[in-house]
């Protein structure tokens, strides 16, 4: 896997948790209308939950990934070659 790869992950992953984070938003803001009734309330709010616990490691993760990268750029390199022989 090659940096442009790695860095086409990360903004993807970026763009993933930015979207998420503003439907989890718009969820909270829905029950707290009243639109909904109780049973739809509860089940949205238990799903922006779940999605927020998804979020919380793949946001850990994307920083990890980053890190280790930046960390290690000589991995980065290897990668690359690697492909290339392929």
């Amino acid at each position: 896997m090659g940096t442009i790869m790695l860095d086409t992950i990360l903004i993807g992953l970026s763009s993933v948790i930015r979207r998420t984070e503003d439907l989890v938003r718009k969820a909270h803001r829905a029950v707290a209308s009243g639109r909904l009734d109780e049973v739809e309330s509860y089940n949205v709010y238990v799903e922006s939950q779940k999605m927020t616990d998804v979020l919380l490691v793949l946001e850990a993760q994307v920083r990890n990934l980053g890190r280790a990268f930046e960390a290690t750029p000589e991995m980065a390199r290897r990668f690359t070659l690697h492909a290339k022989l392929q």
